[in-house]
């Protein structure tokens, strides 16, 4: 489950899915009230409870920019319930934030995802203070480290070496590389479905040097099956990475409490987070909204008489490639 608690952001990332909809971190923002925010906690405690989801996330915008994001974090770690002695969190997080925030994540064992793109992206400053974060949350003593890296490929040739030297360096373990998608107004950049197979090469060269590395890698969205070879599909095996080809479905809820399937989708209108009374309305309404758009649009004119399509396994790619009016 992934809580928006504000729309300001400190970055400019061109593969955004909010692109054109966040403002600056000294701009006037949505930001989840803290009140709104208890209402969420209730939610996700019954979402995890029952299976759907396995943690809550919060997001952006970049969260740290949030006024009161060290009141939202202290209500995740103190939060308890009959049902659960915790709420597994994740910050999903640019990295730029002060160091003292690094060293409560790291102090608080909070697990931290941080999006990191090419070092041109940057002021020499912004660098320096997203490697010096980076280092405070790599070195901790948990079996299970904080840290992992994001690396969003958004088109057909890209670089990713600065990603596997960063990761030398601070001795990483895990990483998350996926694939962009398109937003809704289409303002980002992303791999449009016929550039996939373009794509596939890039990001099965990276898995490779991270297994070599000994770093997992973990994706995202899913693939579309004629994306991607037979050779390929052994090849990713191998790296020990797996791919998924129908989403297992996300659910996302904005700083006024929107509930969005997920952000590419948000277009499908499904109302506040507070109109249902649990987790299973919630998973019933994301199901009969997305259903047809599923499994009965085509990504492409090829999908319409296959197989794949045809039994279930593969729905053709993110949804957002597909025509959701």
């Amino acid at each position: 489950m992934n809580v928006l608690i504000t729309n300001r952001c400190n970055a400019t990332c061109q593969y955004c899915f909010l692109r054109g909809e966040l403002v600056d971190k000294n701009g006037k923002g949505k930001e989840i009230t803290l009140e709104d925010f208890k209402h969420i906690l209730k939610y996700a405690d019954h979402l995890i409870s029952i299976g759907v989801t396995d943690s809550l996330n919060l997001m952006g915008g970049e969260p740290t920019l949030h006024p009161q994001f060290h009141e939202i974090l202290k209500m995740v770690l103190t939060y308890r319930t009959e049902k659960l002695d915790f709420i597994p969190i994740t910050i999903f997080s640019n990295g730029l934030f002060p160091h003292e925030t690094g060293e409560l994540f790291k102090r608080e064992a909070c697990p931290i995802m941080i999006n990191v793109n090419h070092p041109d992206n940057y002021s020499d400053s912004q660098w320096d203070l997203l490697e010096t974060n980076l280092s405070i949350l790599a070195d901790s003593n948990y079996a299970d480290p904080l840290l992992t890296l994001s690396l969003n490929i958004d088109r057909p040739r890209q670089d990713f070496e600065y990603m596997l030297e960063l990761a030398k360096r601070i001795n990483l373990k895990k990483i998350r590389v996926d694939i962009s998608r398109p937003g809704p107004n289409r303002s980002n950049t992303f791999v449009g479905i016929e550039q996939i197979p373009e794509v596939i090469p890039i990001l099965l060269d990276f898995t490779k040097e991270c297994k070599n590395m000994g770093i997992t890698v973990n994706t995202d969205c899913c693939l579309p099956i004629c994306g991607i070879s037979n050779k390929q599909l052994q090849e990713f095996a191998e790296n020990e990475v797996e791919l998924s080809f129908k989403c297992s479905g996300g659910i996302d809820v904005a700083p006024d409490l929107e509930l969005w399937h997920c952000a590419p989708l948000r277009s499908i209108r499904l109302g506040k987070i507070t109109d249902y009374s649990n987790g299973y309305e919630i998973v019933a309404e994301i199901e009969k909204k997305t259903h047809h758009l599923r499994w009965n649009v085509e990504s492409k004119k090829e999908c319409k008489n296959c197989k794949w399509l045809t039994v279930r396994i593969c729905q053709g790619g993110c949804l957002s490639f597909k025509n959701i009016n």
